[in-house]
């Protein structure tokens, strides 16, 4: 009964569905489960913007793949071969490995995708978060992942770039910026914000490592709430948070998602 409730209220809304995906590492498994629950619903974006894995599962969204077909195929021999790392000359593990499997699942441009979506990542050079929303679709969807000093720069023309997710690992601007002018404008969207990073609130400093770590996931979430206003819902599974960022358990992230997405929904429908 609740379900289709759910289903009338999202039928009701007179703008097309927007939803942002952020990055997180393998916390942004927690996608899947939430793209899982939405799918359910028959809760379909016209529009997603993304960043980071979360790029990678827009895409995959846009593709036409569903969440079960997307999660299988992360699940798949190829891509944890893929995902092994490889270490460049300078160091630094080289990103570019991954196009292969990329190209395997999606198709080569924007322009083939069932809906637009655009792509988040970091100029070096210009030292601004640049879009991506036609032509190529593969190296935007490189340049997005490539953390910096895990990954080595992507290039793209002249400049070179990386992830964006530490200064804007929620990104709403493409729904309330025109592209063209840059000029800010009212949302044409009914926007989903989704953001898969928070804080541990039990977090224990064991090394150095997880010192650092913790200081730039926390000028990350810092940032994110700058956008949580644009959003007209903002999902949070805080249970992801204790989840490692290098967490592979696909299963178990995916599931969190499902179960806190369809716990809200419920919630949503009888506050509405």
């Amino acid at each position: 009964m609740i379900e289709n409730q759910s289903k009338k209220i999202f039928n009701s809304i007179q703008k097309p569905i927007g939803i942002v995906l952020s990055g997180g590492g393998g916390r942004a498994l927690v996608h899947l489960g939430i793209w899982k629950a939405l799918e359910e619903q028959n809760i379909q974006p016209n529009k997603i913007s993304g960043v980071s894995m979360g790029a990678i599962m827009g895409a995959m969204w846009a593709a036409g793949y569903s969440a079960n077909e997307t999660t299988k195929i992360f699940q798949s021999q190829s891509w944890k071969k893929w995902l092994r790392p490889t270490w460049s000359e300078n160091g630094i593990i080289s990103i570019q490995k991954l196009r292969t499997l990329f190209s395997e699942y999606l198709p080569k441009s924007f322009e083939e995708l069932s809906f637009p979506i655009t792509i988040s990542a970091f100029c070096l050079q210009t030292a601004k978060i640049e879009r991506f929303e036609s032509g190529d679709l593969i190296t935007p969807l490189l340049a997005s992942m490539a953390v910096p000093a895990i990954f080595s720069p992507v290039r793209i023309k002249e400049y070179d770039f990386v992830d964006s997710g530490l200064l804007e690992n929620l990104p709403t601007k493409p729904f309330y910026y025109n592209s063209i002018n840059n000029e800010k404008k009212e949302s044409d969207y009914f926007v989903i914000g989704i953001h898969s990073n928070p804080l541990d609130k039990n977090f224990i400093p064991i090394s150095t490592r997880s010192v650092i770590e913790r200081y730039f996931q926390a000028v990350g979430v810092f940032m994110v709430k700058k956008d949580i206003s644009k959003c007209d819902i903002y999902l949070e599974p805080q249970d992801i948070a204790n989840i490692k960022f290098s967490n592979m358990n696909i299963d178990k992230a995916s599931q969190i998602g499902y179960n806190y997405t369809k716990e809200f929904l419920n919630k949503f429908e009888i506050q509405s």
